[in-house]
């Protein structure tokens, strides 16, 4: 089964421009989301850590990979690892890289996102990489997020 839902993310926004570009403008801009959009933002999100991205600000498939282990590892099942195959590892990482030189690269800045992200269970493969569900960098917490209303 396939399901399509038109959904837009911003109900509507207001911003302002300076005239000039060393002038600060007079009134903030506003973004407002549409309920769908804001819940599934607020119930889906897994933060990380800063600290690690300026740790790999330098290497920016580095910074790529360590996001997206962040938001994917802690939602693998426990019994059901997920096998990346090279050409599916080239085609979301690779960009504009060859793919033998990304399968020279990869491995290397694999481990520069890993050292950012240590508990993160990945274990490179003849195929690809295996990635096996991980605690995510920083533990959930429940905060109080109050939806401003108009």
């Amino acid at each position: 089964m396939r399901r399509y839902i038109e959904t837009t993310p911003i109900k509507q926004f207001d911003v302002w421009f300076a005239p000039h570009p060393k002038q600060g403008t007079l009134w903030p801009s506003e973004i407002v989301l549409t309920d769908d959009y804001y819940y599934s933002l607020k119930d889906h999100a897994v933060p990380f850590d800063f600290r690690a991205l300026k740790a790999i600000k330098n290497n920016p498939r580095s910074q790529d990979i360590y996001l997206w282990m962040t938001q994917r590892l802690c939602r693998i099942p426990q019994k059901k690892p997920l096998l990346m195959l090279w050409k599916d590892l080239h085609e979301m990482f690779g960009g504009r890289t060859a793919f033998r030189r990304f399968k020279q690269l990869f491995p290397e800045e694999l481990t520069a996102a890993r050292i950012a992200y240590p508990d993160a269970r990945v274990e490179l493969q003849k195929d690809g990489a295996l990635f096996r569900t991980s605690l995510p960098p920083i533990p959930k917490t429940t905060v109080e997020v109050r939806k401003k209303i108009m």
